[in-house]
């Protein structure tokens, strides 16, 4: 097949989007239901979408990105080789490429999997296509403006939740096969102190209430949170959580599990989260909402 890459905005009549896929440093490719090769997300531009919305629309349908940053990178241009078949066909496509940084369940589509790679993988659906887009794509990645792209500062609200029995509410995380508080990014226009409690209630089905002390009484103040921490998600400082953690009391122990992101849930003493597979940070937030609770528990 017979590929050619143009200037973006170059070409008209697009027809086609491919979708180059970065997840924590590495390359995101998909295996098809009825092939046994890796190929980038991609696909048709439907009746009456852009290419940028299909592009969108196609990263989750075949990877289960729900969170993710993208951009267009150049038009391209393929045809079949004569050799290939007897009815030679072109079209035009754009390129772009994302930075996931939230991968939900794989939608069941024609997808079968997912993998994660350093470098493509040798056996491609479309290897024409693939290696002669891939430079371009590269490019932009090595480009100084990858560090305007790949640098994001995400507000983050995360709920320490204890019930009646002083146990600790966590969940394991699917992709980062941990345990973890429950929490999750603060949406757009939404207050942090809600973001937290729709966050829990979301991830584990348990209503919960904030446990603050509001310094005053005569205007609108928000819920504090017990303290803001700032996690480094990738380890090289391009991806940021400024993450506002909530101690926060259950107003029952029923549990509903949300498997789009979670596979399992638990109340947990701190011993027992002492020996699950988890992140200091964690520990270190939770021991100290301990002492807290114990410090307003000897108050009263």
């Amino acid at each position: 097949m017979k590929c050619s890459v143009y200037d973006l905005g170059t070409l008209k009549n697009y027809k086609y989007v491919v979708t180059f896929a970065r997840y924590q440093n590495k390359w995101v490719v998909c295996k098809h239901k009825s092939r046994d090769t890796w190929e980038t997300s991609g696909g048709h531009i439907e009746l009456n979408e852009t290419p940028m919305e299909a592009a969108k629309r196609e990263l989750y349908e075949e990877t289960g990105s729900i969170d993710f940053d993208i951009i267009p990178i150049c038009d391209y241009w393929a045809c079949d080789e004569p050799h290939e078949t007897e009815n030679i066909t072109w079209s035009n496509g754009q390129v772009f490429l994302a930075y996931i940084k939230d991968i939900g369940k794989l939608p069941d589509n024609e997808m079968g999997c997912i993998e994660f790679f350093e470098a493509f993988p040798e056996k491609l659906t479309y290897p024409d296509i693939t290696r002669e887009l891939l430079p371009y794509v590269l490019a932009i990645i090595n480009e100084e403006c990858e560090k305007e792209i790949l640098i994001k500062n995400h507000f983050t609200a995360t709920g320490i939740v204890f019930n009646s029995r002083k146990q600790i509410l966590m969940i394991h995380h699917n992709k980062l096969n941990v345990w973890l508080p429950p929490g999750g990014h603060i949406e757009e226009n939404e207050l942090p102190d809600k973001a937290v409690i729709r966050e829990i209630f979301e991830e584990t089905g348990v209503r919960a209430m904030i446990l603050s002390e509001k310094q005053n009484k005569y205007s609108m103040e928000l819920d504090r949170p017990f303290f803001i921490m700032l996690e480094d998600i990738e380890g090289d400082g391009t991806h940021n959580h400024i993450d506002m953690i909530y101690i926060c009391v259950a107003k029952s122990n029923e549990l509903k599990l949300q498997e789009a992101e979670v596979n399992d849930i638990g109340w947990f003493s701190y011993d027992e989260i002492e020996k699950l597979e988890t992140f200091e940070n964690v520990r270190y937030s939770i021991k100290n909402a301990l002492e807290y609770i114990k410090t307003i528990e000897e108050k009263e």
